[in-house]
């Protein structure tokens, strides 16, 4: 009896045990404390970790071991190669393309639309209104915003609009085949949106391209999602984990194994994400570099300029200048001057002397026809260096007399203010800055001209964009080739039997938040890294926009 109740006993020991072993351990093969060492070892050494791959044996164990870990394959060197390349492929479209160029495209947009659409005279060379009261300003429907604002509103939308798509859809990344295939789609999705910004030169479409870009910000976030969870299952997968499960490795061992390759994997991706970056970077810079147009030149100096005895007057309304009317005293003083231009219902403003005895100069005027326009102005000086004479040249070689309030004898100017460009005629008057003086005999000491490049308009082109999201576009698609031939199919457990599909990354999201009192800790981390990742996104955009419109900065130079 003794004999048949310890045999019971054996076989009830051997039952409990193999009900608590999970059906995923691998098989106990002889114990090689050496094993051990050398994936220690391994997982240490940066070059090593790169370059390290499963050998035949662990190849053919993981042939006998597919059963045991669900079907699940060995991870390959290849799989892992590819999760690095797909950083390298798509941080350009988040450090380039969201970072930079998005931000001054979007602006530029909204900013040509409110000019040419919006505003009623237009706006000048700083994008103020002209001869209106307050700032420029482009509707989202009753919604009245500055075109500086554009971007950050768009980018705000699109976030709420990513919250709701997180909470419904990034959830089923564990679950199923639904990572394999949403990856791709999402993938797929985000990486051909862009080819749309090639084709917006039109600034009537300010609003679909904000849009459009909200839209695309959603799925390229999701594609994140599901690239990231690729990362535990390869990690699980890896053939340096499945060798310490075979040596019999302590469970400490085990998860600090995990724990560097999940570390070292994540860190190299990132690397390769952000060297990507810095290449696609040098390139957009260079791509502004060679298509930036000048829309204008400011040529300075001409007469007395010295604000020590003068008061500036600004009026660069970057449009063509149609006539010039001029007031001479008889000692041949400038007394005043008005532009007037063309396709403005509008005149500038008279800036000089306005004595009860204006009458007394003599009033010159200078017109120029249709389709024609002055490209070159001579200045003559007083002993003072004050404007004594001027003189207009047009594009179809009109040259008008030299205007003065007594003859000129000397017929070769002091000064013409005429554009660098090696195409000097495509650039018409289109504004200028007036220096009145200060004392009791107003008169107009001097003058800088701007001359705007009629070939390009009052705002540059819109190449330079379409061309950096061209080259990113082409960039993403190619790179990211390897993953979708790589990356393998990794189901993980089915949804709940009582989950609705549609419902389901809700109630996740919503029994995450019922355990933020568990894991205090844990939840103030997650708030604090979304304040501080959607705050440094946000400076990142805001100091580009800041050193374009505030300090007068290029697309190059920011």
């Amino acid at each position: 009896m003794a004999d048949e109740d310890q045999t019971a006993n054996v076989e009830d020991n051997e039952e409990t045990t193999a009900a608590t072993v999970p059906i995923s351990e691998p098989p106990i093969l002889a114990k090689q404390p050496s094993i051990i060492d050398e994936v220690e070892e391994k997982v240490a050494s940066v070059w090593i970790t790169l370059r390290d791959k499963p050998t035949a044996d662990d190849i053919k164990y993981a042939e006998q071991e597919k059963k045991l870990y669900n079907g699940q394959l060995l991870a390959s060197r290849a799989e892992i190669l590819a999760w690095y390349l797909y950083d390298w492929a798509n941080s350009p479209m988040f450090n380039v393309m969201i970072g930079l160029v998005l931000p001054l495209f979007l602006t530029a947009l909204a900013t040509q639309y409110g000019c040419e659409s919006v505003a009623e005279h237009g706006c000048d060379i700083d994008n103020e209104l002209i001869q209106e009261s307050g700032a420029l300003r482009v509707y989202m429907g009753a919604w009245s915003l500055r075109p500086t604002a554009f971007t950050f509103i768009m980018i705000s939308l699109s976030g709420a609009l990513q919250a709701v798509a997180y909470i419904s859809i990034g959830a089923l990344a564990d679950y199923s085949y639904y990572q394999f295939y949403l990856f791709r789609i999402c993938t797929l999705i985000a990486s051909i949106m862009p080819v749309a910004y090639i084709f917006v030169s039109d600034a009537n479409l300010w609003l679909f391209t904000g849009w459009w870009t909200a839209i695309q910000l959603v799925f390229f976030g999701l594609a994140l999602i599901f690239y990231n969870a690729y990362l535990p299952q390869i990690v699980e997968n890896h053939w340096m984990v499945r060798r310490a499960l075979r040596d019999r490795a302590p469970p400490e061992k085990v998860c600090h194994v995990k724990q560097q390759l999940s570390d070292d994997i994540s860190q190299y991706g990132v690397a390769c994400g952000y060297f990507g970056s810095l290449v696609m970077a040098i390139v957009a810079v260079f791509v502004f570099a060679l298509s930036e147009t000048t829309t204008y030149e400011q040529l300075t100096g001409f007469g007395d300029t010295s604000t020590a005895t003068s008061t500036q007057y600004r009026e660069e309304w970057l449009k063509p200048v149609q006539s010039v009317r001029m007031r001479f005293d008889a000692d041949s003083n400038l007394r005043q001057i008005q532009l007037a231009y063309a396709d403005l219902s509008i005149a500038g403003d008279v800036y000089g002397g306005h004595s009860l005895n204006v009458e007394q100069w003599q009033l010159q005027n200078f017109t120029i026809q249709d389709e024609d326009y002055i490209t070159q102005i001579a200045f003559w000086s007083n002993n003072d260096a004050s404007i004594r004479a001027m003189r207009f040249t047009t594009k179809n070689a009109v040259v008008s007399p030299i205007y003065s309030g007594a003859s000129i004898s000397a017929t070769e100017p002091d000064e013409i203010a005429v554009a660098s460009s090696s195409s000097a005629s495509d650039y018409s008057f289109a504004g200028y800055v007036v220096y009145v003086s200060k004392d009791d005999d107003v008169k107009i000491t001097g003058m800088d001209v701007t001359m705007l490049n009629q070939n390009t308009g009052q705002f540059p082109s819109m190449r330079g964009y379409h061309i950096a999201a061209l080259v990113v576009v082409l960039w993403w698609n190619i790179f990211q080739i390897g993953c979708f031939v790589y990356f393998q199919r990794r189901d993980g457990p089915p949804l709940p039997a009582d989950s609705k599909l549609y419902s389901f990354g809700v109630r996740q999201c919503w029994d995450a938040i019922k355990q933020a009192k568990v894991y205090p800790n844990l939840f103030r981390f997650l708030i604090a890294w979304f304040c501080f990742s959607d705050g440094l996104s946000t400076l990142s955009t805001a100091s580009i926009l800041f050193a374009t419109t505030e300090i007068g900065m290029t697309s190059t130079e920011a």
